[in-house]
C-alpha cells in the first residue's frame, strides 16, 4: 500500500472517530495543520465538515446504527426519536454543537491561495485569526532557550547568539516589506521561518564541529606517525654507525670473492664446453626417445578409442538384456555369430549336439552360449578380460569373424542391443591385439633407449661437472649454486 493511501485512510479514521465522539455529547477539538495534508482530498473532507458537519459516505450503516442506539434516549427527550432521518438530524445537531475545528495554515506559497479558491468554506465558514510577528523579546527568549547548552561554544559567543539571530530575522522582515513596496509581491517571514533559522544554525554548527574534530584527529595521527618515524630513523642511524666496521669488512670479503671468481672463470668455461658437447649428445638421445614414444602413442590412439567405446557399450547392458538373448528360442544368425566369437575369446568350447535341420551331430556354440550367459559374473568378466595376453590361435579365429558382413555393429544393433555391445567388445579386442603386437616391440625399444639416455647422462654430464668442481676452491654459497645447476642440467638432459 502506498504512503498516500495509508495517509488518506488514517485521516478518514480520525474524522470518523471525532464525529462519533461529538455525536455522543463529548466536546472535541479537531486541530489540523497544513503540514498534515498528504493529499488534497483531506481539504475536501474539511470543507464538507465546515459546510454541513458531515462527510458523504464516511460511516457505514452499522456505525450509524450503533450511534443511533446511543443517541436514542437524548433524542427522545428532544422529541426527535422517530424515524431514522430524525435520529440522523439529531446526530448532526450534536456534532455541530460539540465539534470545534481549528485549522492552522501558513500563507507561504501558492498552495494556500489555490485551496482558498477551490474551497471557499475555508474562509466563509471560519473565523480567521492572523498571528502577528513575534516581538523582539519573544524572539530573543525563543533563541536563548533554543540555543542553550550548545557544545563547544564559548560563553561570550553563546550570549551574543540570540541577539544576532533576532537581528537576522528583523533584517529579513525589513527586506520583505521593502520587496512588497517595490515589487508588490509578498514574501512571508513567519515564526516558523525563525525556528528554521535556529535549527539550521544548530545543524551547521554540528557539521562544522564534526569536520574540525575529524581534521584534528587526522593531524594528531599524522604527528604520532612522524614522531614514531623520527624515533625509528634515529635508531637505524645509530645501528648503521655501530655496523660500519662490519660493513667495511664485508665489502672487503666480497671483493676478494669476486677476484677469486674472476680467476677461476677460465676453468668454468672449460666445464661449460664439456657440458655443451654432452648436452648435444643427450639432446639427440632425448629426441630419439621422444620419437619412439610418439610413435607408440600414435599406434595406441587407434586401439584405445575402440576399447573405450566397447566398455561404454558393455556399461549400457543390463541383466534384462542378457536374459532377453538367453531366452531366444530361435536366435538370428547375427546373434549366434556374435556369441560364437565371445565363446572363442573366453575359451568356452562348443556343445556336441544334433542339428535340427540336417539331423547330424555338430558342434553348437548356442547351447554353450546360453550356459555362459547364465554366469552372474559374465559382464564383469568381459570388462576385466586380459587383453594383453590373448593367444594367437584364438585371435586367428576371431579375425575370420570380424570381416564378415553379418558381424558389423550397425547391422547387429538393429537385431539386439545386447549382441551389439558384445560385437563392439569382440572387435575392440581384435583391434587392441593387432595394435599391441606392433606397439610391444616399440615399447621395449623405448624402455631401452630411456635407460641408455639415463646412464649416458649420469656418466657423461654429472661426472665431468663434479670432477671439475672438486678442483675449484669456491665459497660454500657458490658450491650450492653449482649443485643446483648440475641438477637442472641433468633433468634437461633426460628430457
Amino acid at each position: 500500500m502506498s504512503s498516500g493511501l495509508q495517509a488518506e485512510r488514517k485521516c478518514t479514521v480520525v474524522v470518523n472517530h471525532c464525529l462519533q465522539h461529538t455525536g455522543t455529547c463529548m466536546q472535541v477539538v479537531l486541530l489540523f495543520s497544513d503540514t498534515q495534508i498528504k493529499d488534497e482530498s483531506f481539504v475536501e473532507d474539511l470543507s464538507n465538515l465546515l459546510n454541513t458537519y458531515e462527510v458523504p459516505n464516511l460511516m457505514s450503516a452499522g456505525d450509524l446504527g450503533a450511534i443511533f442506539e446511543n443517541l436514542r434516549p437524548r433524542a427522545k427527550q428532544a422529541g426527535m426519536d422517530g424515524d431514522r432521518d430524525q435520529l440522523y438530524n439529531f446526530f448532526n445537531q450534536e456534532v455541530r454543537r460539540n465539534l470545534h475545528i481549528v485549522l492552522s495554515f501558513s500563507p507561504v506559497g501558492d498552495a494556500f491561495r489555490e485551496r482558498l479558491r477551490k474551497f471557499p468554506s475555508l474562509i466563509n465558514c471560519t473565523t480567521i485569526d492572523w498571528f502577528t510577528a513575534w516581538p523582539r523579546d519573544g524572539l530573543a527568549t525563543v533563541a536563548t532557550n533554543f540555543l542553550a547548552g550548545l557544545p563547544g561554544v564559548d560563553e561570550k559567543v553563546a550570549k551574543a547568539l540570540p541577539a544576532l539571530c533576532v537581528k537576522f530575522h528583523e533584517d529579513v522582515q525589513a527586506l520583505s516589506a521593502r520587496f512588497l513596496a517595490e515589487q508588490h509581491r509578498h514574501y512571508y517571514v513567519t515564526p516558523t521561518s525563525y525556528l528554521e533559522l535556529l535549527g539550521s544554525y544548530k545543524r551547521l554548527l554540528a557539521n562544522r564541529q564534526d569536520e574540525v574534530m575529524t581534521a584534528k584527529r587526522r593531524y594528531e595521527v599524522g604527528l604520532d606517525k612522524l614522531a614514531t618515524t623520527e624515533a625509528g630513523v634515529a635508531g637505524m642511524q645509530a645501528e648503521l654507525i655501530a655496523l660500519q666496521p662490519q660493513l667495511v669488512e664485508s665489502t672487503q670479503q666480497t671483493q676478494a670473492a669476486m677476484d677469486m671468481i674472476a680467476r677461476e672463470t677460465a676453468e668454468a668455461d672449460k666445464v661449460k664446453k664439456i657440458v655443451s658437447q654432452e648436452e648435444s649428445v643427450a639432446s639427440a638421445e632425448a629426441a630419439k626417445v621422444q620419437a619412439i614414444k610418439d610413435e607408440c602413442e600414435a599406434d595406441l590412439a587407434e586401439a584405445l578409442p575402440a576399447l573405450k567405446e566397447a566398455i561404454r557399450a558393455l556399461d549400457t547392458l543390463t541383466k534384462n538384456d542378457i536374459t532377453e538373448v538367453k531366452g531366444m528360442k530361435s536366435p538370428p544368425a547375427a546373434v549366434k555369430l556374435v556369441l560364437e566369437a565371445v565363446c572363442i575369446l573366453k575359451g568356452v568350447k562348443p556343445v556336441r549336439g544334433k542339428d535340427p535341420q540336417s539331423g547330424q551331430m555338430v558342434d553348437s556354440y548356442w547351447e554353450a552360449s546360453k550356459k555362459m550367459l547364465m554366469d552372474e559374473d559374465f559382464l564383469p568378466s568381459l570388462k576385466a578380460y586380459d587383453k594383453n595376453h590373448i593367444d594367437s590361435g584364438i585371435m586367428k579365429k576371431i579375425q575370420t569373424y570380424t570381416p564378415q558382413p553379418d558381424f558389423q555393429p550397425e547391422k547387429i544393433e538393429k537385431v539386439s542391443k545386447a549382441a551389439y555391445g558384445l560385437c563392439c567388445w569382440v572387435r575392440a579386442m581384435e583391434v587392441y591385439d593387432r595394435v599391441a603386437k606392433v606397439v610391444g616391440p616399440k615399447k621395449e625399444a623405448l624402455k631401452q633407449a630411456e635407460a641408455q639416455l639415463e646412464v649416458h647422462a649420469k656418466r657423461e654430464i654429472k661426472l665431468h661437472l663434479l670432477r671439475t668442481l672438486q678442483h675449484i676452491n669456491w665459497p660454500s654459497q657458490m658450491l650450492a649454486l653449482c649443485g643446483s645447476c648440475i641438477a637442472r642440467l641433468f633433468r634437461h638432459a633426460r628430457g
